[in-house]
């Protein structure tokens, strides 16, 4: 934050005061009106920052308005993947986490979090304060490259015998082998039949999978294929499958792609130690498609036994 590697375009706000003055929420920044200010002054306000990737957060440092008698005394963390759905920061008793804030405007407030959080965007909800809202933040942790690399899809490295499905359509390029992110134009994995419950698998060897990537059909000068949400099973032997859960023990349903073009990533946590990964759809838009990557990281010394 405060050297500029995170740019002005991944920094978000819940409001800001006036215009684009109130708007510099760097640590240690002078400029403008000196950090970010609110435009309402209300509880649930919020400064968000989109880390660019997978990074492992590990703490925060927080100031004041510089020069004024306004600064944020306490607030709550939230991070998410997909800057839709949030997860708040919890303590120790399950119960939601609130940090101390700062007592004047120009003294560093650092706190550290045990554990860190894995994330790719983090919100600082803002609970109590003084005169006015007013924040400027640093963000401590490193990028989180560890166990992330494509493993082959769309490379190649994952043999056409290695991808198998549930139907496939009968045009040359709907073929289950087309079904890799970033395919030419046309060509998709598009299943042969438009039920719930078709699906793409992907024999792995064996690796620890830490995320999917998925897209559509591109499909020039018609109308755009794509799934909509689907299922993860995974499986060491390719008969036995478990379902990848949410925390309230659900099916978790993943959302999956809202057009043809943009890739859609899903980070899992934990990663999951398996052989088979298969994508089960649930939901589409004009036709069952989709080209998809695989990330992780391959075991060394585990084997599928």
């Amino acid at each position: 934050m405060e050297n500029g590697d995170i740019k002005d375009s991944s920094i978000t706000y819940s409001s800001f005061y006036v215009n684009a003055h109130s708007k510099h929420p760097r640590l240690n920044t002078n400029i403008g009106y000196g950090g970010w200010l609110t435009g309402v002054n209300a509880a649930g306000q919020w400064l968000q920052v989109d880390l660019g990737g997978a990074a492992k957060v590990q703490g925060v440092i927080t100031e004041g308005r510089a020069g004024h008698n306004q600064w944020v005394e306490s607030y709550k963390l939230q991070f998410s993947w997909d800057g839709s759905s949030w997860t708040t920061y919890k303590d120790s008793d399950g119960s939601d986490k609130v940090f101390t804030g700062n007592k004047n405007w120009h003294t560093e407030v650092a706190n550290i979090l045990r554990p860190p959080a894995s994330t790719r965007y983090i919100r600082f909800v803002v609970q109590t304060w003084h005169r006015r809202q007013s924040l400027r933040v640093e963000i401590l942790g490193c990028m989180d490259t560890g166990c992330r690399s494509p493993l082959g899809m769309e490379s190649g490295h994952i043999l056409d015998g290695s991808i198998t499905a549930s139907s496939e359509g009968v045009d040359v390029r709907c073929k289950k082998a087309h079904g890799r992110l970033n395919q030419a134009v046309n060509m998709a994995w598009c299943a042969g039949n438009q039920n719930a419950g078709e699906w793409i698998q992907v024999d792995l060897g064996f690796a620890r999978v830490s995320g999917v990537i998925t897209r559509g059909r591109d499909l020039q000068g018609h109308t755009p294929q794509y799934v909509t949400s689907y299922k993860l099973l995974f499986s060491k032997d390719g008969e036995s499958w478990t379902t990848c859960k949410d925390r309230d023990g659900s099916y978790k349903v993943f959302t999956g792609n809202s057009d043809t073009t943009s890739p859609v990533l899903h980070v899992l946590h934990p990663p999951v130690s398996t052989r088979y990964i298969r994508v089960v759809v649930l939901t589409w838009h004009q036709h069952i498609c989709m080209r998809l990557e695989v990330l992780g990281c391959y075991s060394v010394g585990i084997s599928s036994s």
